[in-house]
C-alpha cells in the first residue's frame, strides 16, 4: 500500500471511519503484522474493524461472554481484571495487582506470587476467583466473574473491548498504561 494513501486511511481510521480502519488491518494481516486469530477474538468483542477486515457477519450480542472460551489466558485474565475495575476501582486490591503484574508480564516471579496470595485465601471472593483462574489455568472462573459482573454494569462490553481491543491487534497494552499513570 503506498505511503500517502495508508497515511489517508490512518487518518480516517482515527477520525472513526470503521471501513478505513478495516482496510489497514487487512494490510497489517497481509504484511504479518496481526494475526487472523487476533483479528478474530477483537472481532468476537465487538470490534467492527477486525469484523470487517475478516469479511464476517455481525456477531450475535446475546452471548457475548464466550469469548473469552477463545482467549489466551492472559486474554482472559485481562478481561476479569477489566471487568472487576469497571466494577468498582476502589475494590481492586491486593489479588487485582498481582493479576495485573503477570498478565504485564507472565513470568514465573509473577506467577509464583499470585500462587502465594490466593492459598492465603485472605482476598474478596472475586479477587480470589480472579487468582485462581490465573493460578490454575482456568477460564471457567475468569468467565464466572466476567458474566456476574456483567449483570451490573451495562456496558461491561465496551470496557473489556476498549481493554482488550489494543492490546490483541498489538497497538498498546492499556495496562501498562494504567500503571505508568498511577506511578
Amino acid at each position: 500500500m503506498p505511503d500517502e494513501a495508508e497515511r489517508e486511511l490512518e487518518r480516517a481510521a482515527q477520525r472513526g471511519d470503521a471501513t478505513a480502519e478495516a482496510e489497514l488491518l487487512r494490510s497489517q494481516l497481509r504484511s504479518g503484522q496481526v494475526s487472523k486469530r487476533s483479528l478474530g477474538r477483537a472481532a468476537s468483542l465487538g470490534h467492527e474493524p477486525s469484523r470487517l477486515a475478516l469479511g464476517l457477519e455481525e456477531a450475535s450480542r446475546e452471548d457475548w461472554t464466550g469469548f473469552l472460551h477463545y482467549l489466551p489466558l492472559s486474554g482472559a485474565v485481562r478481561a476479569a481484571l477489566a471487568a472487576l475495575w469497571a466494577q468498582d476501582p476502589s475494590r481492586c486490591g491486593r489479588g487485582w495487582e498481582l493479576a495485573a503484574a503477570w498478565a504485564r508480564d507472565p513470568r514465573p516471579k509473577h506467577h509464583a506470587a499470585a500462587r502465594e496470595e490466593f492459598e492465603r485465601g485472605e482476598l474478596r471472593t472475586q479477587e480470589l476467583l480472579l487468582l485462581a483462574g490465573l493460578v490454575r489455568s482456568e477460564r471457567g472462573r475468569l468467565h464466572a466473574i466476567v458474566e456476574e459482573i456483567g449483570a451490573q454494569v451495562p456496558d461491561l462490553r465496551e470496557r473489556i473491548r476498549a481493554a482488550l481491543v489494543p492490546w490483541l491487534l498489538g497497538r498498546s497494552d492499556p495496562l501498562s498504561e494504567s500503571s505508568e499513570d498511577e506511578a
